[in-house]
């Protein structure tokens, strides 16, 4: 009876697989850039690895790998400034390099964690995870895609940065994977995967619990300062944005736009950054001590930058504020001799 049932058990996994995948990259597609799913994080790394885990090893990863590239490369786009085909040629250089930090934990998971088995295998995923985005904080100057960074409004969790930095919310996430897969290979069984489950579970719920009581009972005892994040208002009509284009965007910051690109330009600048001054102040009406701007909504041709700063300066010594700008500045034309 054991024979059949294990080939039928077989056979339905390998049916499946690519159902898996799919939904694998959708939960991909809301964890990672520039749509944000906090539970989606934890998802995809679920399906993902039950795909690779039930292909042949060369075509589970290539198709990981073609997968979370072509998706990245999508995300990506009218996030990197460039300008003609660069501006859609970029987006897939950086999807490689993302795609193969995406990758690498499954392929280190597939070969090394069948030759532990077991609980000890359950910790071969997390850790190649854990390691690589560690890795790559080191030497990579874009910090994208870090797992930990979809948790910023879980609350509960977050304490655990006291005590792990991000690594810890990362290898969390990334070990609920591989232990679901575990289960799951082992057919949810319960007196098979009894002691694992009630171990991820126990420290989640201390973390979370822990979390939450130090949220609860524990409340900052200092003085507070009320800070405001603004950015540029989508009530500006979209004519007057031309920084919402983002390969025209390019060629001014890139210094490629003539004289005659960046004059007609200046009023609908100057609309923008009118229109954050303003909100500034209003943030500061109502109780702000510090008002960021977002990275790059304000921007401003290099002629116009002095005039710009000595605005902001005033309008925050007559507020009492600090005011962080987030400022892109449209250089001159260069010499086309140089």
């Amino acid at each position: 009876m054991s024979r059949p049932h294990s080939a039928q058990v077989s056979f339905q996994r390998d049916r499946l697989s690519y159902l898996w995948l799919a939904l694998g990259i959708l939960f991909f597609a809301f964890a990672t850039v520039r749509w944000t799913i906090p539970l989606a994080a934890w998802l995809y790394p679920v399906f993902l690895l039950r795909f690779v885990r039930t292909q042949p090893l060369l075509r589970g990863i290539l198709l990981v790998l073609l997968a979370s590239v072509l998706e990245l490369a999508i995300e990506l786009q009218g996030f990197v400034a460039f300008s003609g085909a660069l501006y859609y040629l970029a987006p897939f250089g950086f999807g490689v390099v993302f795609g193969v930090l995406f990758t690498l934990p499954y392929l280190i998971d597939r070969v090394v964690a069948p030759r532990l088995g077991g609980m000890l295998g359950t910790l071969v995923f997390p850790l190649a995870v854990t390691t690589v985005w560690y890795l790559n904080d080191l030497v990579n100057p874009f910090p994208w895609g870090n797992p930990a960074y979809t948790q910023y409004g879980n609350l509960p969790l977050l304490p655990l940065l006291s005590v792990t930095g991000l690594w810890g919310i990362v290898f969390l996430m990334s070990w609920l994977a591989s232990l679901v897969n575990w289960a799951w290979e082992q057919g949810f069984a319960w007196s098979k995967v009894r002691p694992g489950l009630l171990l991820y579970s126990g420290l989640l719920a201390l973390v979370f619990v822990g979390g939450g009581a130090r949220l609860a009972f524990f409340a900052p005892q200092g003085p507070t300062v009320r800070v405001a994040g603004i950015t540029a208002s989508r009530a500006l009509p979209l004519p007057d944005r031309p920084f919402l284009d983002t390969e025209r965007g390019a060629l001014f910051l890139s210094g490629k736009a003539t004289e005659a690109d960046r004059q007609p330009i200046r009023p609908a600048l100057a609309q923008i950054d009118d229109d954050l001054l303003t909100r500034s102040q209003q943030e500061a009406r109502a109780g702000a001590k510090v008002v960021v701007w977002s990275e790059s909504d304000a921007v401003v041709l290099q002629e116009d930058e002095a005039a710009l700063l000595q605005q902001a300066r005033a309008v925050a010594q007559a507020s009492g504020i600090y005011l962080d700008m987030g400022l892109a500045v449209i250089l001159p034309p260069r010499d086309p001799k140089r």
